[in-house]
């Protein structure tokens, strides 16, 4: 036989192609298949092609049968490749190769062609249709998906059924479902290689409307109740179920549809109800008994750090917070008399100063005629409030040299309703570098080294007339420059009225900044007069670097000169004597949800009641405008909670007032800088507490109050925070003491030490001592050489708390860990390498007392 060249019209003779070995198999297996069909018996051992089988798929007889209700798709014999050959009887489409397999109408069963003949195109047997529309009680077309893993293997999304047992009539091949369906999967299982994956089966698409949802959709998905599921929605089912429905959730008849609908509304607006309950940031307004007002986590009294620092001026310098006499704002202890200077002797004996009265102070009058203390009617007030000031300085300090204090009023200092005033400024005249003092190579201020000397130094210099002291006052002040019916009071026992301040607080201030207490630093620069220490550069700690200025370079005290909250006075007069004077420090305390449970430092204010014995707790609410100047536009959302209000604009006491009048409990203010201050004013009619945090606390508070986390941490001590340095709880135990931990009050609590030698080394253990029942120590370079030594005690009487106290002599990397083994509570106490030991003085270490 010759056949043309169709491309060229070549009749050249070709010999014409001969069916592969392949091809003469698919065809061989195609007349077998037939065969067996036409015999109606199953395929013989050794027989590939043929449909009826006997491996058995993990289908159950049921899920055959609804199978069988799905389109006949037929694989072509050649397992998806082209096949020329005459077209067969349940084979491929007419004219087609095998890359479009045939498609018969839903419902159609895998009969004879005679019978396929008899049925109309489309139409679907009554038997079958009520099938289909019969409660199912499996997950559809569950086993009609195969997808192929990474490597190109099969997967079978339901290939999990156990395989029949010998026996059991589901093995009879003779009992499989006669399905094109099954067949397919049968097939694609044997040989899932073989089959296209578009040539198998499908899940039936269901007659829009007719869809029944599982109860386990109705309860998983309660938005979706209200309505008839869009197409879209329809598109999404995947496998003849919904997303989110459980595979074999048995479908509901119609009858019961209006109970299952209910059912998945009410959990919804239980869900519902839950989720709002859950939004609501709870707090408390109050004070933290642990912790005294003022002070670090040790102790210390911090120190204030203005926002802008301003050379020459009062506020270019430090402050304890902690001072209401030599603090303006913010002022921490409401206890002190006015006329006290409370802890500021303490921090005076630290630099040198004898206490105990008898020093002379005098004043050198500078102002001209008419003006400042020679005011025509001002004048006598001032003078006689300056001397009072002056008396009370004498009683306090010890000198045998006249201190002489320059004074005037310089209308140059700002002042303004809406950005506050410099009340007065303040400093040594003269300065030296004595030998007399305990710092070598420091700078003294005049009148703590003439006191130390014992003699006039300032005589001796080039101005011998000029006194020791210098403070200029804000007479604009008394024009009323911070609003009407402001100005200062000139009251000789320090109680002024409304909208008045005292002029005999603000001239022990300034006096005292005098005397010492001042630092002659550049701060915005970090540099040091004229590039030696001061003596109150011995005192100013760091709690981030943890080292004093006097030791920092200029970069470090240029960063740490505006580090508010982190900066304390580090001298043990001082902060002895604020133990006995200081508040509870007041706080702003975030309790519930869990995940944001934290503490913010406040200030309280100077009006209202007093947050030592009045507290509130409650929902926190935003004020809306949130400067609240112009009214409250939120009553209800503020109506039983604690407000919170941003500063600025107005009055402190025009914006509590108005949050008060929309029924809050209380109110916290959120400063406009870093740091907080107490917020001035006067009102007989203001009820509730107030606080202040910083800008940056506050844009937290916010933050959280708008979008409150849900949930908490997942351990087991007090703090509800996420932190990961906090320290894993261990399983109560007892206490079994050894070489590197001892055992302490009758074997309670477990003490050991961890070292690092060097930056590399491995860590290792410290060898522990018991000294008593409550201390121990630890060596870890030489048996006599003692490096930490740790003490616990209890304090339950006092605070419920048992205290750990521990020093050290080294500036080796460690860390001590103690346990309380009944609790299994740990507490973890680090130092870092190269830095020395600090002391600790933990109060507040294990809250695990009895009863």
């Amino acid at each position: 036989m010759q056949k043309a060249h169709r491309a060229t019209g070549d009749a050249t003779p070709r010999p014409v192609a001969r069916a592969s070995s392949r091809q003469r198999r698919s065809r061989h297996a195609s007349r077998r298949s037939q065969r067996c069909r036409a015999a109606r018996r199953p395929l013989r051992p050794g027989e590939r092609n043929c449909i009826r089988t006997p491996a058995r798929h993990p289908l159950d007889r049921a899920s055959a049968r609804r199978a069988a209700a799905a389109p006949v798709v037929r694989p072509v014999a050649n397992g998806g490749h082209d096949h020329h050959g005459p077209r067969r009887r349940g084979g491929t489409a007419p004219g087609g190769g095998g890359r479009a397999p045939a498609v018969l109408a839903p419902g159609a069963s895998s009969g004879s062609a005679r019978d396929r003949r008899r049925r109309r195109p489309g139409r679907e047997p009554l038997a079958a249709r009520r099938r289909r529309q019969r409660p199912r009680r499996g997950g559809g077309c569950r086993a009609a998906s195969l997808d192929r893993s990474a490597d190109g293997s099969p997967e079978r999304a339901a290939d999990s059924a156990p395989a029949p047992s010998a026996g059991d009539p589901a093995a009879d091949p003779r009992r499989q479902p006669q399905t094109g369906a099954a067949a397919a999967l049968r097939a694609a299982r044997r040989h899932p290689r073989r089959i296209p994956r578009r040539s198998l089966p499908r899940c039936p698409a269901r007659p829009q409307g007719s869809g029944r949802r599982p109860l386990a959709a109705l309860s998983r998905d309660p938005s979706g109740l209200l309505g008839r599921a869009s197409g879209a929605s329809r598109r999404a089912t995947v496998g003849g179920r919904r997303p989110g429905a459980a595979v074999n959730a048995r479908r509901l008849p119609c009858r019961r549809r209006l109970l299952s609908l209910a059912l998945g509304v009410a959990c919804a607006l239980c869900f519902g109800v839950t989720s709002v309950a859950s939004a609501q940031l709870i707090g408390t307004v109050g004070t933290d008994p642990s912790r005294p007002s003022g002070t670090d986590g040790r102790g210390r009294v911090l120190l204030y750090a203005p926002p802008v620092l301003s050379p020459g001026s009062s506020i270019s310098h430090w402050d304890l917070t902690a001072s209401p006499n030599l603090l303006m704002e913010p002022s921490i202890s409401v206890r002190p008399q006015p006329l006290s200077v409370d802890i500021t002797s303490g921090a005076l004996r630290d630099m040198g100063w004898t206490t105990g009265g008898g020093a002379v102070l005098v004043p050198i009058y500078l102002d001209g005629g008419g003006q400042g203390f020679n005011h025509p009617t001002l004048g006598q007030p001032r003078r006689a409030a300056l001397a009072q000031a002056l008396q009370v300085w004498g009683q306090v300090v010890t000198s045998s040299v006249t201190i002489e204090v320059e004074v005037r009023f310089d209308d140059e200092l700002e002042c303004s309703d809406t950005g506050g005033a410099t009340l007065a400024q303040a400093g040594p005249t003269f300065v030296f570098q004595s030998p007399f003092g305990e710092f070598p190579d420091t700078w003294y201020p005049g009148a703590l080294a003439e006191s130390l000397a014992g003699q006039d130094l300032s005589g001796n210099g080039p101005n011998p007339d000029r006194g020791d002291i210098q403070v200029t006052f804000n007479p604009r002040i008394d024009q009323q420059c911070l609003g009407p019916g402001t100005g200062f009071g000139y009251s000789l026992d320090g109680v002024v009225g409304p909208g008045e301040i005292s002029f005999v607080s603000t001239a022990l201030h300034e006096i005292g900044h005098g005397l010492g207490f001042l630092n002659l630093v550049n701060e915005q620069t970090g540099e040091l007069f004229q590039g030696l220490p001061d003596v109150y550069t011995w005192f100013t700690r760091d709690n981030v670097l943890r080292r004093l200025w006097a030791m920092m370079t200029p970069g470090q005290i240029r960063d740490s000169a505006v580090r508010t909250g982190e900066i304390a006075w580090d001298g043990n007069q001082a902060n002895r004597q604020a133990r006995n004077l200081l508040d509870d420090q007041p706080v702003v305390r975030v309790d519930a949800p869990s995940a944001a449970a934290q503490q913010f430092l406040a200030a309280a204010a100077a009006f209202g009641p007093d947050v030592q014995t009045t507290m509130a707790s409650g929902e926190f609410a935003l004020a809306r405008p949130p400067l609240a100047c112009t009214g409250i536009d939120n009553p209800g959302a503020l109506s039983g909670r604690i407000a919170i209000i941003e500063r600025g604009e107005c009055l402190f006491v025009d914006k509590i007032q108005a949050a008060q009048n929309a029924g809050a409990i209380a109110v916290v203010m959120v400063n406009n800088q870093p740091g907080v201050i107490t917020m001035g004013g006067d009102s007989g009619t203001i009820d509730i507490p107030s606080l202040m945090i910083s800008q940056g606390d506050g844009a937290t508070l916010i933050d959280l109050t708008l979008d409150p986390p849900i949930g908490g941490d997942d351990d087991d001590d007090d703090d509800d925070d996420d932190d990961d340095d906090d320290p894993p709880n261990e399983e109560p135990s007892v206490c079994m003491a050894g070489d590197t931990q001892v055992c302490l009050r009758s074997g309670r609590f477990r003490a050991e030490l961890g070292f690092v030698l060097a930056a590399g080394d491995p860590p290792g253990l410290a060898q522990a001592t018991l000294l008593t029942d409550d201390t121990a120590y630890f060596t870890f370079l030489a048996a006599e050489n003692v490096e930490v030594v740790v003490k616990v005690l209890d304090g339950c009487s006092l605070n419920d708390r048992f205290w750990v106290f521990a020093g050290g002599l080294t500036d080796r990397e460690v860390e001590l860990k103690v346990v309380d083994t009944e609790t299994g509570r740990v507490r973890l106490y680090r130092n870092q390498l190269g830095l020395a030991f600090e002391p600790i003085q933990d109060t507040g270490a294990f809250d695990t007392c009895p009863g």
